[in-house]
């Protein structure tokens, strides 16, 4: 007998006693196959309607969507015949014309906010626009390039306007990946116009700007490292340098030009014996000489602590040889020095093992806690180092010159083997790192400082070592001048490219001149030069203590190393 469900139940229970309605029969596998009931069929009518009912719609949608890109493809295609394209509001206007509008508005613009900066526009006047040409025109599509080009020339236009003389001139893009000089400025009222010499979607933008090179940081005070540090300053030197410049030099250094400079600093070597052998009386001179002529700095050509350097960084010596004794005001400012052979533990005893038998050290020289024993942390000493100022154009090399000399390597010398002492260096990476520095200079002048000289005609004589490896370097990059000490005298030797400044006679002197090569000038007792920087020339005067106030001699040195004196 069939059964009949009950619908109302979820458990959907037989009734066996239900009279057959036929609405349900149902196999023995328990599906029904009677026909459908009206709701079901009205279900599966409205299921049909809806399908049908989506596609049509799609096919609407793409048949409208395939009829707008023809419609722009036609419009594209006929923008340079002045063809008329409907806009956005319904009326209709020449894309050239609107595209022309735009490129002009936004020159326009540019120009208005970057001061008058032109965009790669030429002498002979403003290049058409290739925009403009078939199948180049702007469309919607390029909005994502527009709002780029937009935000590019944005940043351009926010460096524009005047620059300090210290900026890099300013240069465009050749549309080859390199940079030409920058173009005049367009004339008053004309936007400036992009050529396009380059392709794809650069075409006509200006150039990116300029970056400034990353600076490359200096080595720590007192950080032991044989390379030449960056060329800047370290903390509070500057400030220092800034306090002392003349009036004339702070005036102009706000000049968006050139302006002319002016670099005055005195040089002493082989000086510190305890306020001993003159020491004191050549530093109460150079105090007044330097509150007469205010100098910006002072430069150590090394021997800075006799007789073998110091033995710790609170070693009593450098108060009584060094804050003591240069007690001016006007010599307070930053000290640059290099060391000397003494100040690598010449003759030390105890140090051919180092330390702890044998205490001095060059290491506590370089050691930054010597600076804070003063308030005015004038003492500043590297291995080997650089200074730039006046914008870069005025720079100074400090080198180690000791490791160069080869007799001090003899196994006699045990003060070699002092913590931090010669055989810790190497003169060839040195030089390598040295060159490099030159190489890289673009200043109009340039001056070495160290402590041994190339030529001297003083007791200790010529180095050879440093005449081999150092003065074709000079010749090379243009070193006009080279500071140094060792022989305890005063003296000019002029080797026709460059200059040899000898002036060690910070203290102990008394040594006859032994022979005269290149000599200018030789003087055998105490005194210190002083050296004033120009554009055109160097100027350095030698004091001594007979002279006093009065510069004992006057060497002029030219730019191109030559000399008169």
């Amino acid at each position: 007998m069939a059964q009949r469900w009950d619908t109302s139940t979820s458990d959907r229970i037989p009734l066996r006693d239900a009279p057959f309605s036929g609405t349900f029969a149902v196999h023995s596998g328990g599906i029904p196959n009677d026909r459908p009931s009206r709701r079901k069929r009205l279900f599966c009518f409205s299921l049909l309607a809806a399908a049908v009912i989506a596609v049509v719609v799609a096919s609407v949608v793409v048949a409208g969507q395939r009829s707008n890109d023809s419609l722009a493809a036609a419009a594209s295609t006929g923008s340079t015949d002045g063809a008329a394209v409907p806009d956005s509001s319904g009326s209709s206007s020449s894309k050239e014309d609107k595209t022309v509008e735009a490129a002009g508005g936004q020159q326009a613009g540019t120009q208005e906010d970057s001061g008058g900066g032109g965009d790669d526009s030429t002498a002979g006047g403003a290049e058409p626009d290739t925009s403009q040409t078939a199948g180049s025109g702007t469309t919607s599509a390029d909005d994502g390039e527009g709002e780029e080009q937009q935000q590019q020339q944005e940043a351009t236009s926010s460096t524009g306007g005047s620059s300090d003389a210290s900026s890099p001139p300013s240069s465009t893009s050749d549309g080859d990946g390199g940079e030409g000089p920058a173009p005049p400025p367009p004339a008053a009222g004309k936007p400036a116009s992009s050529s396009g010499s380059g392709s794809g979607k650069h075409r006509g933008r200006p150039p990116p700007p300029l970056q400034p090179a990353a600076p490359v940081p200096a080595a720590a005070e007192g950080s032991g490292g044989t390379g030449l540090a960056g060329i800047g300053d370290s903390e509070g030197e500057s400030e220092g340098i800034a306090a002392a410049l003349p009036p004339s030099q702070e005036a102009a250094s706000g000049s968006t030009e050139a302006a002319a400079y002016l670099i005055r600093f005195l040089a002493v070597g082989d000086w510190g014996r305890e306020g001993k052998h003159n020491q004191s009386e050549v530093a109460e001179l150079m105090g007044r000489v330097a509150a007469d002529q205010p100098s910006q700095f002072i430069v150590s050509t090394g021997d800075n602590f006799y007789e073998h350097g110091l033995q710790s960084a609170s070693d009593p010596l450098f108060a009584k040889s060094f804050m003591d004794v240069y007690t001016a005001q006007s010599l307070h400012v930053p000290w640059y020095a290099v060391l000397g052979n003494h100040d690598m533990c010449d003759n030390a005893p105890n140090c051919s093992r180092g330390m702890p038998a044998c205490k001095y050290s060059p290491l506590h020289q370089l050691n930054f806690q010597l600076a804070n024993r003063e308030a005015s942390r004038r003492w500043h000493l590297q291995r080997s180092y650089t200074r730039s100022l006046a914008g870069g154009k005025v720079d100074f090399f400090f080198i180690d010159t000791s490791p160069f000399i080869l007799r001090y390597y003899d196994k006699q010398n045990t003060w070699a083997h002092c913590t931090g002492g010669l055989l810790t260096q190497h003169w060839q990476d040195q030089l390598v790192v040295l060159e490099a520095a030159l190489a890289a200079s673009a200043a109009e002048w340039k001056i070495a400082v160290g402590h041994h000289p190339t030529y001297s005609n003083g007791h200790h004589g010529n180095n050879t070592e440093l005449v081999q490896h150092l003065e074709p370097l000079f010749e090379k990059y243009n070193v006009q001048l080279y500071l140094t000490g060792h022989d305890h005298n005063l003296e000019h030797l002029d080797r026709g490219f460059y200059s040899v400044v000898v002036t060690g006679a910070g203290s102990e002197t008394g040594r006859e001149q032994v022979a005269a090569a290149y000599s200018h000038y030789y003087y055998p007792y105490s005194g210190f030069v002083g050296v004033t920087i120009e554009p055109e020339m160097a100027v350095v005067d030698f004091y001594t203590l007979e002279g006093g106030d009065i510069p004992a001699h006057t060497t002029l040195i030219n730019t191109d190393g030559s000399s008169l004196s």
